[in-house]
């Protein structure tokens, strides 16, 4: 008996990162596939044993501690506040990304070989939604044959235009630093992948939030060049900023974008109720009510799960539209959680941003790259309450930080 449970346990330990492998594939392309993986990952989890040395693991490790701190704070949260408990419970599933990270951490052993496995598992998936999208754009494919979503003025293969070019401006980073490490025709390979990844978050999928976090991320990405010395790639980069500043002559899209999105600030000015339908002027509202919630129950916040009764409560008779999601993490937390959980939030980003540099160079502006990605984009939506945002902060922090000095030791 003995020996079929040993066995067991070490077909887990060994299915489990076969498993993340195959769900840095599947966060890009299928919220199905990712949670049937999840549902497989948790049961390697639980076959694996060993439950003392996994929470040793989550517990040493900065980065899935800070997490954790802010899941048990959801968890308290929950036991206060207007919200039912269904809503309650609900909300804790949409967050559970702050569980998931130390969850994940606990399965992947430190093997350089299965982390460029993973990562590479991701960027096979976004180099297949690059090329859908440039075949779908340029209506070489019908998105139905092969029962995917878009169309030519909206190439969106697996993900909604925000999630995708989300997750495009970090694939972007990636082979951009894969390019400054390497030479020859490999590095001209990275830029031939980048180059048109720019091309579509720019000229070809709408949304704003891409161009914030690619602006941002290709800024950082270019303190590195400098950094490194890498004088031959500044070409390159010169070209990259220089098509930056071309697009909003050049590109109907990202100029109809800036503008819209300037115009709609402005109404919102001048008369926030006339224009609350804008989606500009919906996200104001949503950050000032939000704020306003908030400086009424500063310390503690509403409770888990009662952002949408405390919401409605709020514009009750006013005329503006009720929601559930204040488009902006900061808010989502610090209005169900208070000053408490707005500082833990922080924390879990600042104990990423330190832990990064017991990393070496590639893993550490990688990390890197990742906090400022989920920094950005939760300034102008709640990307940590979406399940693909959501599931790949917690994918990453995982492949990034398991690997941290002195906290894995085999089992």
């Amino acid at each position: 008996m003995q020996g079929f449970v040993n066995t067991i346990r070490t077909q887990a330990r060994t299915g489990a990162p076969v498993l993340l492998v195959l769900l840095g594939f599947s966060i890009p392309v299928s919220v199905v596939s990712d949670n049937i993986l999840l549902g497989l990952i948790l049961l390697c989890w639980i076959l694996g044993g060993s439950y003392a040395e996994k929470w040793r693991l989550m517990w040493r490790n900065p980065v899935a501690r800070a997490g954790l701190i802010l899941f048990l704070l959801l968890v308290l949260g929950s036991f206060h506040g207007p919200g039912r408990v269904a809503d309650a419970l609900n909300m804790l599933f949409k967050l559970k990304v702050f569980l998931l990270i130390g969850l994940f951490v606990g399965l992947i052993p430190d093997e350089p070989r299965l982390k460029t496995r993973m990562l590479n598992a991701f960027l096979w998936a976004m180099g297949l939604t690059l090329v859908l999208t440039f075949l779908i754009a340029f209506g070489l494919l019908h998105p139905e044959i092969l029962h995917l979503h878009g169309q030519p003025g909206e190439p969106e293969p697996f993900k909604d235009h925000i999630t995708q070019n989300f997750l495009m401006s970090f694939a972007v980073f990636v082979w951009l630093l894969r390019a400054v490490q390497s030479k020859g025709m490999p590095r001209l390979g990275w830029v031939a992948l980048a180059l048109p990844a720019i091309y579509s978050i720019v000229f070809l999928v709408p949304g704003r939030t891409g161009y914030l976090t690619l602006a941002l991320l290709a800024l950082y990405a270019a303190f590195l060049f400098a950094h490194a010395k890498s004088w031959g790639l500044w070409g390159g980069l010169i070209l990259i900023v220089m098509a930056g500043f071309a697009a909003f002559h050049y590109s109907h899209r990202f100029e109809h974008g800036i503008m819209l999105a300037r115009s709609q600030v402005l109404k919102w000015e001048r008369n926030p109720v006339a224009n609350q339908y804008d989606s500009i002027g919906l996200r104001l509202d949503f950050y000032e009510n939000s704020l306003q919630i908030w400086k009424e129950h500063p310390l503690s916040g509403v409770g888990t799960g009662s952002f949408m009764a405390a919401y409605q409560g709020k514009v009750a008779g006013t005329g503006q539209v009720a929601t559930d999601n204040p488009h902006n993490d900061y808010l989502l937390i610090a209005v169900q959680l208070g000053a408490v959980g707005l500082v833990a939030l922080f924390y879990l980003y600042l104990c990423s941003w330190r832990a990064s540099q017991e990393l070496g160079d590639r893993e550490r502006n990688l990390a890197r790259g990742l906090v400022i990605l989920y920094m950005s984009g939760g300034m102008v939506d709640a990307v940590l309450l979406s399940h693909t945002e959501s599931l790949c902060f917690a994918w990453f922090s995982a492949l990034f930080f398991s690997s941290l000095p002195g906290v894995w030791k085999k089992t």
